[in-house]
C-alpha cells in the first residue's frame, strides 16, 4: 500500500513538474509566481511556480545549454531517482497505466540525468526481456522501435556521463574516487 501511495504522489509531482517545465520554463506561457531561496552548496534564488516546480539547473546537452526539470528537488538526479523508483513500481508491481508510464518517462527524460537514463534503460530492458517471449512475429516493428528508443536513451546517457566527467563536479568526484582507491 505504501508503494502504491508513493507511486501516486510521484505521478502528481511528475505531472505538475512537466506542465510547468514545458509551459513555464520552455515556452514561457505560464509566469513564475516568484522566487524561492535554497541552499545547495551555496545560497541560490530559484524561479518558483506555485511551489510545485522550481527552475534551478541548466545542463549542457549535445552542445546546448538546456534547463533541467528538477521539480521540487534540489537537483535533477534526485528527482530522476525518485521518479525511477515509482516507474519500477509501475512496471513490475502495480497496475500498469500508459498515462503514468508516459509521465514518468518524460519526467526522467527532462531531468537530463545520467542516473535516470541508466535506470530507465535497465527497467525497460528488463521489461522487454520479460515479455519478449510472448511477442508474435508481426510485432517486429514494435520491437525494433523499442530497441531504437532504448538505444537513444543509452547514447544520451553515455554522452551525459562523459559530459559530467568534464564538469567541475565530475572532476572533483573522480579525484575523490581515485584518492579513495589509493588508500
Amino acid at each position: 500500500n505504501f508503494l502504491r501511495i508513493y507511486r501516486n504522489i510521484m505521478f502528481v509531482i511528475g505531472a505538475c513538474s512537466l506542465f510547468f517545465y514545458i509551459f513555464g520554463s520552455l515556452l514561457e506561457i505560464v509566469p513564475s509566481c516568484g522566487y524561492v531561496s535554497a541552499q545547495w552548496g551555496i545560497m541560490n534564488q530559484y524561479k518558483n511556480y506555485f511551489y510545485l516546480y522550481n527552475e534551478a539547473q541548466a545542463t549542457w546537452f549535445f552542445g546546448k545549454s538546456i534547463l533541467r526539470n528538477i521539480s521540487i528537488f534540489a537537483e535533477g538526479p534526485m528527482f530522476s531517482y525518485c521518479i525511477c523508483f515509482a516507474l519500477w513500481y509501475e512496471l513490475f508491481v502495480g497496475k500498469f497505466s500508459k498515462i503514468r508510464f508516459a509521465v514518468f518517462v518524460l519526467a526522467i527524460a527532462t531531468a537530463f540525468s545520467v542516473t535516470g537514463y541508466i535506470f530507465l534503460g535497465i527497467l525497460l530492458f528488463v521489461k522487454y526481456l520479460e515479455y519478449s517471449h510472448k511477442i508474435e512475429a508481426r510485432m517486429t516493428i514494435k520491437r525494433l522501435s523499442f530497441l531504437l528508443i532504448l538505444s537513444v536513451f543509452f547514447i544520451a546517457g553515455v554522452y551525459l556521463f562523459f559530459d559530467k566527467l568534464d564538469s567541475v563536479s565530475g572532476i572533483s568526484r573522480t579525484s575523490q574516487y581515485l584518492n579513495a582507491l589509493r588508500i
